[in-house]
């Protein structure tokens, strides 16, 4: 789009351009993936989006899966607390072998936090870092429950 021609060492990195993405022809099977790890969060989140699917991995938290066909709106989460249907199973285990592939969330998350922890230093510390920033973050959905019992 720039006009910049690639050269070796951006040929040789991982993902695919989006402009050429864009270009191809819908499949919903391929995967999508985001990861969100932001000052004031407690755990990294990363998303895996395929077909109808869209699964969330919290760090030490359980994860997430919406049907966006049948809840475009990603109401209703499908991982319950007690042992899910075979359907939601096998996407569960989707998701999380889309995820493992692409990266490993806990080695991820570890880098993260170690690189965070280092810039806090650089600011001055946490002290510093909570008079001058404001971290607001989206809660994770234990974070939720929580906050819904304290209100």
């Amino acid at each position: 789009m720039t006009g910049v021609s690639h050269d070796t060492a951006s040929q040789a990195l991982p993902g695919h351009s989006l402009r050429d993405i864009a270009q191809q022809a819908d499949d919903r099977n391929r995967t999508e993936f985001s990861e969100y790890h932001d000052g004031g969060s407690t755990t990294g989140t990363f998303m895996i989006r395929w077909n109808q699917w869209k699964y969330i991995h919290y760090v030490d938290v359980a994860p997430q899966l919406f049907n966006l066909d049948d809840d475009p709106n990603e109401l209703i989460d499908l991982v319950p607390d007690e042992a899910p249907d075979a359907h939601v199973s096998d996407a569960l285990l989707e998701g999380r072998r889309r995820l493992y592939e692409i990266c490993d969330p806990n080695e991820v998350n570890k880098q993260c936090f170690a690189d965070q922890k280092k810039r806090i230093e650089e600011l001055g510390g946490e002290d510093a870092c909570l008079n001058a920033y404001v971290f607001n973050h989206t809660p994770t959905p234990n974070e939720q429950s929580k906050r819904r019992r304290r209100d």
